[in-house]
């Protein structure tokens, strides 16, 4: 058992070294979304943590086929 311990450990280190690669790539790779030069700040609003929120008011769904609405009000704040 331990020499068969020591014959898959081979394995298991290389597998680890091309997960590890692969995670590397990901990190790497260039953001599809990037900060405009000259964008505008989000304005701080306090109370809020992070000073970001949104809210939904009187939204409403249906699937165009359907006959009733699917989600009949939706009011929600998301806070970031």
């Amino acid at each position: 058992a331990p020499l068969t311990a020591l014959a898959n450990a081979r394995v298991e280190i290389a597998t680890a070294l091309v997960s590890f690669e692969r995670v590397f790539e990901v990190l790497d790779l260039v953001p599809l979304i990037r900060e405009r030069p000259g964008a505008v700040a989000i304005p701080d609003r306090g109370g809020v943590e992070g000073g970001v929120a949104v809210e939904f008011a009187n939204v409403r769904f249906s699937y165009p086929a359907a006959d009733q609405v699917s989600l009949a009000s939706l009011e929600e704040v998301a806070e970031l």
